[in-house]
C-alpha cells in the first residue's frame, strides 16, 4: 500500500497490526504507521505517534525521537527541538551525532547560518576524531586480514 502511494491506507493497516502484534513487532508497526502518516502529509498525527513511541524505553524510542524532531524542525522553535532531543544530545549518547545534525539543520532552517555552519563543522570534526581508531579496519582506511 505504501509503495503504491496509498499512505493513509498503509497507516491504518500498520495501526491495526500494532494492536495485535506481539512485543517489538507492535512497536515496529507503530513506527511504520507514523512513517505512513508522515508520507500522507499528516504530520500532526505522525508527530504525536512518534512522540508516544519516543516516550517509551524500548530500542526504537531514540529512532522515534529523531523522526519527531525532523518533523518539528520545520515549524517549531529551535528550543522545542532541542528539548525533544535533550536525552539524545548528551555526550555519552550513541545518538548524539544524528541529534546534533537535526539541531544544526534547525539553525540553518531558522536563518542562524553561522551557528549552523559551526555545528556542521563540529560534527565533521567529531566524525574525524571518533571515526579513527588504532585498530586495523576501524576507521583508518585499512581492513583486517581474513585468514582462511
Amino acid at each position: 500500500m505504501l509503495a503504491s502511494g496509498d499512505s493513509a491506507q498503509a497507516a491504518a493497516a500498520y495501526a491495526n497490526i500494532a494492536k495485535t502484534a506481539p512485543g517489538g513487532y507492535a512497536e515496529i508497526a507503530q513506527l511504520s504507521a507514523a512513517d505512513a502518516l508522515q508520507a500522507a502529509g499528516n504530520n500532526a498525527d505522525a508527530l504525536a505517534l512518534y512522540k508516544k513511541i519516543a516516550d517509551g524505553s524500548t530500542p526504537l524510542a531514540p529512532v522515534a525521537r529523531l523522526r519527531a524532531a525532523w518533523i518539528m524542525v520545520e515549524t517549531a522553535p529551535r528550543a522545542d527541538v532541542e528539548a525533544e532531543l535533550a536525552a539524545l544530545n548528551d555526550n555519552a549518547s550513541a545518538w548524539r551525532f544524528p541529534a546534533r545534525e537535526v539541531l544544526a539543520y534547525s539553525d540553518y532552517r531558522h536563518g542562524a547560518n553561522a551557528q549552523a555552519e559551526s555545528a556542521f563543522a563540529a560534527l565533521a570534526a567529531d566524525y574525524q576524531r571518533v571515526g579513527r581508531s588504532s585498530r586495523p579496519g576501524q576507521g583508518d582506511g585499512r581492513f583486517p586480514k581474513i585468514r582462511w
